[in-house]
Parts: C-alpha cells; structure tokens; sequence
C-alpha cells in the first residue's frame, strides 16, 4: 500500500506533483503555503550572451519578453529545462539540480570571459545562483520576473485538505519548510505528529530546525524524481 504524501507547492504545481504520486501508487494531499505571482517587470537593456533560470516558474515571463530567442537558456535542472524547451527556447541546457552548481555548468559552456548574463529570478531569493556565476566570473544581471507569497491556511482548510492524514511530506523549498513550522505553530493540534519530511536538499531540511531531526531524508540528487524515489522506499 502506498504512503499519503502531503504536497505544499502551489495550486499548479501541486496537481502535477500529485499526479506524479499517483502513478507510483501513492496517496497525495495537497495544502498549498505558497502562491505564485508575476511581477509584469520589464527586463533590463543589455547584450545578453543568455539566460539563467532557476525555476520552471520563471519560465513563462522569459518567454514572453524573449520568446523564440536563439540565445541558450541555462537552467538548474531538468524540470525547469524541460519547461524552457516546452515554450519554444530551441537552445536549453539543463543543469545538475542545484542552484550552486549552475555558475560552472554555465562556465564549461560559455568559457571564460563568457557573459554578460540576463538571470530571470524570483523573489525571495537566496543569492545562491548570483554567487556560483560570481565565483565563474561570469557577469549576469538578476530580473526579478515572479514572486512567491506565503499562504496562511485556516484551521479548516488544513481540515479540508486532509493534511492531518499523511505520514509524509514533501518540502522542496526553504519557503515550504519555514512555511510548515508557521502552520505547526498556528495552528494547535496540526503538529507533526510522525510525518516523515522529505526535503529536496540539505539547506532545505536544516532550515526545519529540531522539528526535522530525526525524522527527515534528502535524496542523493536535488530533483523531484529522486525525492519521489524515497516515497517509493
């Protein structure tokens, strides 16, 4: 029998990775702690030599001042190069699935002296991806192209969703993880009971603090699949 797996991402992506759960057998629930806007920004002028992307979320503003262009896109993974090819970028190159590594997946394509960069982000960030292509020296401009606003569920929303059902839980942002210790601590009753919290990476699990001690896997990979492989375990 499978596991019921809580899924914290918002409402779109939730449903992907709830169909995901369901192919493997698995009971996903879904409370959403995030949204995810547009900001409408214009992108700043330059020669851009490219793009970065971090997230399959900035996708679609990318495409939408740039659509079709030639130019490589440079993406953190496979999701989110995926998503970039979907929309027509014809040059996608999908990096290893972590923000850190892209500076010198970009550096091993572009070469030294490679840039200047046009990074399509979204707020808040960690800094992680600026710092990789800093430590390249790759020169890049950060556009802020969406943002994503914390959601505070009400006690019977949390009721609804049939949260309270799960033995597991995916966490794949610090975002989600910060955002289920604010649930824990709103909500009374709604505590961890023995969820086991499955979290994308190591940054992502420390921030669950003594909550996730004990209790918590990384996969050996930051992607989706290799995270959903330890649901399958």
């Amino acid at each position: 029998m499978g596991a019921t797996v809580l899924v914290l991402r918002e409402e779109d992506s939730a449903r992907r990775t709830a169909d995901l759960l369901r192919r493997r057998g698995h009971a996903p629930v879904c409370l959403p702690l995030e949204r995810i806007e547009a900001t409408g920004e214009p992108p700043p002028p330059g020669a851009w030599s490219g793009f970065c992307i971090t997230s399959a979320h900035a996708v679609a503003p990318l495409a939408g001042r740039f659509a079709s262009d030639p130019r490589p896109v440079f993406a953190v993974g496979e999701a989110s190069a995926k998503a970039a090819l979907d929309a027509g970028f014809p040059a996608v190159l999908a990096g290893r699935g972590a923000a850190e590594d892209l500076g010198a997946d970009v550096l091993a394509h572009l070469g030294a002296g490679g840039g200047p960069l046009l990074y399509a982000a979204g707020e808040p960030r960690t800094g992680t991806l600026e710092a990789g292509l800093q430590a390249a020296g790759l020169g890049f401009r950060a556009w802020d192209v969406y943002r994503t606003v914390a959601l505070e569920p009400r006690a019977e929303a949390f009721a609804a969703s049939g949260a309270a059902r799960a033995n597991a839980v995916l966490v794949l942002s610090v975002g989600q993880a910060t955002g289920l210790l604010r649930l824990f601590h709103r909500l009374p009753g709604t505590g961890p009971g023995a969820l086991l919290f499955l979290c994308l990476s190591p940054r992502i699990a420390a921030a669950l603090g003594p909550l996730g001690a004990g209790r918590t896997r990384v996969p050996a990979a930051p992607r989706l699949d290799a995270l959903l492989d330890l649901v399958d375990a």
